[in-house]
């Protein structure tokens, strides 16, 4: 299993709250296919900027023992597609670009 790796500074869903998700996470871990968690992270080829990946999936061979920055959780995939235009949202705002890496990347420090 994968280490997570997430911070207060996260985005979420409006259900969630901090405790909520690393309540959910450990849930997630011991039951993997009950309880799922939508995770917003970057994407795994240079042509996309985020993928959005429920935790169950974590659970594959290629995860084994990584280390996922995650930026954003959601307990559903609707939800998941609505943070992740609201970080972009947030990202043309703040940046007057759509550089959503950076961006995140800025928002960790």
């Amino acid at each position: 299993m994968p280490v997570f790796l997430f911070d207060e500074n996260i985005y979420m869903s409006q259900d969630l709250t901090y405790n909520k998700i690393k309540r959910k996470i450990k849930k997630c871990i011991r039951f993997p296919y009950i309880f799922k968690l939508y995770c917003i992270t970057f994407a795994s080829n240079e042509k996309d900027q985020l993928d959005i990946i429920r935790t169950d999936m974590f659970f594959q061979k290629y995860y084994k023992d990584k280390e996922i920055r995650v930026y954003g959780f959601t307990n559903d995939e609707a939800s998941a597609f609505e943070l992740v235009r609201t970080i972009v949202d947030d990202c043309l705002k703040e940046t007057g670009n759509v550089n959503v890496k950076e961006y995140l990347k800025c928002r960790e420090h």
